[in-house]
C-alpha cells in the first residue's frame, strides 16, 4: 500500500508506503491511522477504487474526504492528494509510483522496503538539487504554463466592468472576478492556476500575475517540500544474499462466494442483440450463414 501526491513541478511524491498481508480492512485501517503523521490538516482528496477498508478507516481517522472518486475496479492502486485538486483527478499518480518500483517487487520483504527507501532517498536528493537551480518564482511546469497563457490571450478584447471584473471576448466572451478568483470558463477553479482568460485580465489590470497564483507552485514550495532528508541505513546486520524460497510471491486468488454469472451484465445504454436465425442450420442463435460451423464442417 502506497499513498502519493503531487509536487509543485507535477511530479510523484510519496508520502509513506508498507507492506501488508493482504489488501483488507484491517491493513487499510493501520495505514490509514499512521498515515495521520505524514500530513497535515488541510481537505485531502481521496481517489480510490472505494475499497471497503477505505470507506470504514477514512471516517475512523477523523478525516472529512471531499471528494471521493470511482475509478475502473481494474486499478487497485490508490492515490491520496493533500490541498486543493490541482487539476489532479485521476489515478496516474498511482500508476505512476508502482511502476517505478515495479523491478523491485520480487524481492523479499526486508530488501523490497530498503530498495524503495533508497530509490525515494535518490529521487529525494536528486530533485533537492534541481530545485536549487530554479532561478524563477515559478516551477519550470508551470513557467511555460503561464507564458503559455499570455501568448494566448494576447489577441483576446478586455472590457472593465469595476470591482475586478471584467469581460475577456475570446471565441466565447467569459467573466472574469479577480478579487474572488474566478472565471466562468472554470478553469481557474479546477486547477487553481490562472487560465487564459484570466491571465488577460489580469494583464489588463495591471497587478502583478504572481499575486494570482498559489504558493504550491513556486520554486520556494518545491523547495521546501524536498528539504528533508531521508537518512541512510546502514546493512551490516543484514544478509549480503538471499535464497530463492525466501522470495514473496503473489498470493493465491480466492474465488468471490455465490455461483458465477453465466450471462454478461448490460449496460444501462447497451441494447440486447436481436436473436437471428441461421439460414442453414435453420437454428435461432446468434450466427448467420457466413459463420455457420455447419457449413463450415460440410
Amino acid at each position: 500500500m502506497a499513498a502519493t501526491g503531487v509536487n509543485g513541478n507535477q511530479g510523484f511524491f510519496p508520502f509513506a508506503y508498507i507492506l501488508v498481508p493482504g489488501e483488507d480492512i484491517e491493513g487499510w485501517e493501520w495505514f490509514m491511522e499512521n498515515l495521520q503523521h505524514c500530513v497535515d490538516s488541510r481537505p485531502i482528496t481521496f481517489i480510490t477504487n472505494r475499497h471497503e477498508g477505505l470507506k470504514k478507516s477514512i471516517p475512523r481517522c477523523g478525516w472529512v474526504s471531499k471528494y471521493i472518486i470511482n475509478i475502473d475496479p481494474k486499478h487497485w492502486e490508490n492515490a491520496f492528494f493533500v490541498g486543493c485538486r490541482y487539476g489532479t483527478h485521476s489515478s496516474t499518480i498511482a500508476d505512476s509510483f508502482n511502476n517505478w518500483i515495479l523491478s523491485e517487487r520480487d524481492l523479499p520483504p526486508a530488501a523490497l522496503v530498503d530498495e524503495i527507501r533508497i530509490k525515494i532517498m535518490r529521487m529525494s536528493a536528486e530533485r533537492r538539487e534541481l530545485g536549487r537551480n530554479y532561478s524563477d518564482s515559478l516551477t519550470p511546469i508551470y513557467k511555460a504554463l503561464l507564458k503559455s497563457h499570455v501568448d494566448i490571450g494576447r489577441p483576446w478584447s478586455v472590457t472593465e466592468s469595476g470591482n475586478g471584473i471584467y469581460e475577456v471576448h475570446s471565441p466565447i466572451s467569459h467573466v472574469v472576478d479577480l478579487m474572488h478568483m474566478k472565471c466562468t470558463f472554470q478553469r481557474w477553479k479546477v486547477f487553481c492556476f490562472p487560465c487564459a482568460h484570466a491571465i488577460a485580465a489580469i494583464t489588463m489590470s495591471g497587478i502583478e500575475m504572481l499575486r494570482f497564483v498559489q504558493p504550491y507552485f513556486g520554486s520556494n514550495n518545491f523547495r521546501h517540500t524536498y528539504a528533508p532528508t531521508i537518512r541512510p541505513i546502514p546493512n551490516y546486520e543484514r544478509p549480503e544474499a538471499y535464497e530463492p524460497e525466501e522470495r514473496v510471491l503473489p498470493g493465491i486468488p480466492r474465488p468471490p462466494p455465490r455461483r458465477p454469472p453465466k450471462k454478461r451484465i448490460h449496460g444501462a445504454y447497451e441494447k440486447e442483440m436481436r436473436p437471428m436465425k441461421c439460414s442453414n442450420c435453420k437454428n435461432i442463435g446468434n450466427h448467420n450463414k457466413a459463420i455457420c460451423r455447419v457449413l463450415m464442417m460440410e
